[in-house]
């Protein structure tokens, strides 16, 4: 993925390589996966750092290394493959992890303005209750879903994002938001009885977690 030399130029930089270097303990840290060992954990230190030093605009930053670090524990998928797809499905929401994140603010804006149309009840439930709903799902936007969706839908939802890369013009964006649409649609009535921000998550998080069973 690097030479020794890219390697080593990298390392020089000193941010990028400290900030990945204190992630990788984190990904997955509460699961038996390949990630957990020191094999895999290599392995994805190589996947981050050979994706920085080739798109330095984005470099390294949080979520990052759960989705590189899901694609490393699929069966019989070798180190550059997972690299490849990697590269592939942060290349569409590339402005999401550039410095300032301008991209996912300007999403999180465009989700807030769907779910208004489409979930009016729920937009002004949130407004008065004072949920900042484009913030609050920008935290399972970041990471690709990844520790919130199943691996058997969220590979599915991957499938969908990386059909985009081979249909110009189509926004993989469109996928992102299927998913946040399926997910208030079950449980809508659920989440209008949320009194504060923490339960609100946690009813997203339950409804994230049977996925599987809904896609």
């Amino acid at each position: 993925l690097l030479s020794k030399s890219q390697e080593m130029e990298l390392r020089e930089s000193g941010t990028v390589v400290t900030q990945i270097d204190k992630d990788i303990p984190r990904t997955f840290g509460d699961h038996n996966t390949r990630i957990s060992t020191t094999e895999g954990q290599e392995a994805l230190r190589r996947v981050l750092m050979a994706h920085a030093k080739h798109n330095p605009d984005i470099g390294y930053c949080q979520s990052l290394n759960n989705i590189a670090g899901i694609l490393l524990c699929v069966p019989q998928m070798q180190e550059h493959q997972a690299f490849t797809v990697f590269s592939s499905l942060v290349s569409l929401f590339r402005d999401w992890y550039q410095p300032g994140m301008n991209g996912l603010r300007r999403d999180m804006l465009v989700l807030e303005k769907l779910i208004a149309s489409s979930f009016s009840g729920l937009a002004r439930y949130a407004e008065e209750m004072g949920l900042p709903l484009g913030l609050i799902l920008s935290r399972y936007m970041m990471p690709l879903f990844v520790e919130w969706i199943p691996a058997d839908a969220l590979f599915r939802v991957y499938d969908g994002m990386c059909f985009f890369l081979w249909h110009e013009g189509r926004n993989a964006f469109g996928v992102v938001v299927g998913v946040i649409m399926v997910m208030i649609r079950a449980t809508l009535s659920s989440l209008m009885s949320s009194d504060n921000m923490q339960s609100f998550k946690e009813k997203i998080e339950d409804c994230f977690s049977t996925m599987v069973a809904k896609a």
